[in-house]
């Protein structure tokens, strides 16, 4: 019953009007009482102004082809090592198409869902449980959406999950007024492409402190911007999937205390070859410290710059 509960909320939430609007609080909440059974799914409440909405994006984002190949259709697998090139475009809510979006979009592409299982940190009777959730990224980046369409290509790394399964891409978009999102699941992930890419060279890497005027053995304050530009010709290893080949930064020669900064890589706009780090840095030492900052490429050559 709470399963059921939770997915008509769920599924309410997104249910658009027929003039592109999403419904309110108080619409969400009473449509799904209404919708819901047994004898204690309708005893909740809706603490605040039922008349507010969720700041829900205006627009959709969706997929029409994947290397050329219609999107619905699709029947091909991303392996490792494939090159792909994903069209798409902005819609409204009769999906017709927003030929005045001119902005960016963002899309993450996810390998397969992977089960996941608690920890049981309070020591509950019911023990721990698992559930599934998508943690490995194959591909994060930046593309221009002109005239309400838009593209980007990437290569797949060789470190996904080698089993077949459904991938998944997220879409987030905007043109400064309005802004769009979805995804698209239509798409299978796995296995290994029959090329050979003879490459022994890791990214291209130049790190600063706050801005790019920062050079080695400069004086910087206590808690600095870490940045770094990464490059290289069949792009950055982001996927998390194997031990080792994350991008790190170590502090004064520390390796039991790495920072992985995965999540804080995003490619340069229209690129799959080049993109940049920002972290921020707490609390260092007065005096001197060391920084060293490890990535790899998508074949798994790695590069070390301090």
């Amino acid at each position: 019953n709470k399963q059921s509960l939770i997915l008509h909320f769920y599924n309410i939430i997104f249910e658009q009007n027929e003039d592109g609007s999403y419904k309110s609080l108080g619409e969400i909440i009473a449509q799904t009482k209404n919708q819901t059974s047994g004898s204690n799914m309708r005893n909740f409440l809706l603490f605040g102004n039922p008349a507010v909405t969720l700041d829900m994006p205006k627009y959709r984002s969706l997929t029409d082809s994947i290397n050329g190949f219609n999107a619905e259709i699709y029947t091909d697998t991303l392996k490792a090592l494939k090159k792909v090139r994903i069209s798409g475009h902005i819609t409204d809510s009769i999906e017709s198409t927003k030929m005045n979006f001119n902005g960016r979009i963002y899309p993450v592409v996810f390998d397969k869902l992977k089960t996941q299982e608690t920890l049981n940190n309070d020591d509950v009777a019911s023990g721990t449980f698992t559930y599934e959730k998508r943690e490995n990224i194959l591909f994060k980046g930046k593309a221009s959406v002109t005239n309400g369409k838009f593209w980007f290509e990437f290569i797949v790394p060789i470190d996904i999950d080698y089993t077949i399964g459904e991938g998944k891409i997220s879409y987030y978009a905007e043109d400064g007024q309005n802004d769009a999102y979805g995804y698209f699941n239509n798409f299978m992930v796995g296995g290994s492409e029959n090329v050979t890419i003879n490459d022994i060279t890791g990214p291209e890497i130049e790190i600063y402190l706050d801005d790019t005027t920062f050079v080695s053995g400069g004086t910087t304050n206590e808690s600095p911007l870490l940045i770094a530009h990464l490059q290289d010709e069949y792009g950055i290893n982001i996927t998390g999937n194997s031990i080792g080949h994350d991008i790190t930064a170590t502090l004064n020669g520390d390796i039991t205390d790495k920072i992985t900064l995965n999540d804080f890589y995003e490619n340069d706009l229209n690129s799959y070859q080049s993109g940049e780090v920002n972290y921020q840095l707490l609390d260092l030492e007065d005096g001197l410290n060391t920084l060293k900052l490890k990535a790899w490429d998508i074949v798994n050559n790695s590069s070390e710059a301090y």
